[in-house]
């Protein structure tokens, strides 16, 4: 086992440059009433920053797309599959391809950070419009 495995040099270092961006700066998209949406996206993977003003519904839906959810600040409850829970800043839930989900925010809204791999497709088609 190499040293250090996590900081390994495998394949050729490329000059491609990276891209850093404030959260705040980015143009946000209304998704709804009181649901804001952040993302930022590759070709493989997105990250999405989400406002959630208080007690705002999102209705039960489903995708192709993978989904981590972490919540960053407030409360959410979600429905996924069969199971309810209230998760608050730190939770994280991971919802695999094609399973249902929704929820609501809580009476002080929330912030939530979802990754979605591939990118969500509806999202970038927002982000297209």
């Amino acid at each position: 086992m190499p040293e250090r495995p996590y900081f390994d040099e495998a394949g050729e270092p490329s000059d491609a440059p990276g891209r850093f961006v404030r959260v705040d700066d980015l143009d946000a998209l209304t998704v709804g009433p009181g649901l804001e949406f952040r993302p930022v996206t590759t070709d493989a993977v997105m990250t999405n920053f989400v406002s959630f003003e208080p007690n705002v519904p999102t209705p039960i839906h489903h995708h192709v797309e993978q989904q981590i959810a972490i919540v960053l600040s407030g409360e959410l409850t979600l429905t996924v599959g069969d199971e309810t829970k209230a998760m608050h800043a730190g939770d994280c839930v991971v919802i695999p391809p094609n399973v249902p989900r929704g929820g609501a925010s809580g009476p002080e809204g929330c912030n939530v950070l979802d990754v979605f791999s591939p990118p969500r497709a509806a999202i970038v088609s927002l982000m297209a419009s």
